[in-house]
């Protein structure tokens, strides 16, 4: 893409025309509703190319990089003047430091007048150094320990209004995890939710043999037998196996 002419001794050549100026000066309005809709961390300026050094022709929450109008342009985007941007016609998202070293995020909109020649920029530069901190107290905040000592995730609570409802969403993860119908499943199928039961407690629980012999569609006394056999396996499993 074609960049800013330069004159012989490479210094900036722009050509000084009315619909130049007017297509910037239209901008204003949109650096201060940019400002004002994101908040006083967010610093907006327009640059007009012309003349780079007092190419600050608006600016607003310019305390972010201590800048104000009739400042110069920035040798970054001297850069990008002097060999066009790479690719397309803004840098989106790239990080950057204010003059006292707090992070920023920026972006740099490279404006073109008719002939495709750059004629100034609409630049946005963050101060996230408050949303870096609430960052990392958000990520210490949600830190969560695995209570399996096996590495693998541990199973989600489930904050039930009563202890029936506990039960009721239990057998049905229970069922859910073997990923069959009641009715389709195998002795092998039943035992696994019976296991997966009495793993979770849910024994313990009045009445849970009669329900979970409701959800699979068997008598009481074939669950009291599955909770029988499944408690005798695991009595035979060698410590520290699953």
């Amino acid at each position: 893409m074609e960049g800013v002419p330069l004159s012989r001794d490479g210094t900036l050549r722009l050509p000084s025309t009315g619909s130049k100026r007017l297509t910037l000066e239209s901008l204003k309005p949109i650096v201060y509703a940019i400002a004002e809709t994101i908040g006083r961390n967010c610093e907006v300026i327009l640059h007009d190319l012309s003349d780079p050094e007092p190419s600050i022709i608006a600016i607003a929450n310019g305390h972010v990089t201590g800048r104000k109008e009739g400042d110069s342009i920035t040798d970054l985007a001297l850069e990008y003047i002097r060999r066009g941007p790479k690719k397309g016609d803004r840098l989106v998202n790239y990080a950057t430091k204010s003059p006292d070293g707090r992070p920023l995020k920026s972006t740099t909109v490279f404006l073109r007048n008719e002939d495709g020649v750059i004629i100034g920029f609409l630049c946005i530069n963050m101060d996230i150094s408050q949303a870096s901190v609430a960052k990392a107290f958000l990520e210490d905040l949600t830190q969560v320990t695995n209570l399996e000592p096996s590495g693998e995730e541990s199973s989600p609570g489930t904050f039930a209004p009563n202890i029936g409802q506990l039960l009721r969403t239990a057998i049905t993860r229970a069922v859910e995890d073997v990923g069959k119908p009641p009715n389709f499943m195998g002795r092998e199928d039943k035992l696994r939710v019976v296991s997966a039961l009495d793993e979770k407690g849910m024994f313990l629980i009045k009445g849970a043999v009669e329900k979970v012999a409701e959800a699979l569609g068997v008598s009481r006394y074939s669950v009291y037998n599955y909770l029988d056999e499944v408690r005798a396996r695991e009595a035979r499993a060698p410590s520290g196996s699953t």
